[in-house]
């Protein structure tokens, strides 16, 4: 069975201060779903903006 799940590509957001953001995943990969945190959501928001 093949799984797909889609996933954004992060980068340190370190400087990033409109909203709280999460650290980003060790390899800078991740995935989209309906669980992710706020922070999640936030880091997802300021990679797609910036």
């Amino acid at each position: 069975m093949l799984i797909m799940e889609a996933v954004l590509e992060t980068y340190d957001a370190t400087d990033f201060a409109l909203w709280p953001v999460a650290d980003s995943p060790a390899d800078h990969l991740l995935a989209l779903s309906g669980r992710l945190s706020v922070r999640e959501i936030g880091t997802s928001m300021a990679v797609l903006t910036t």
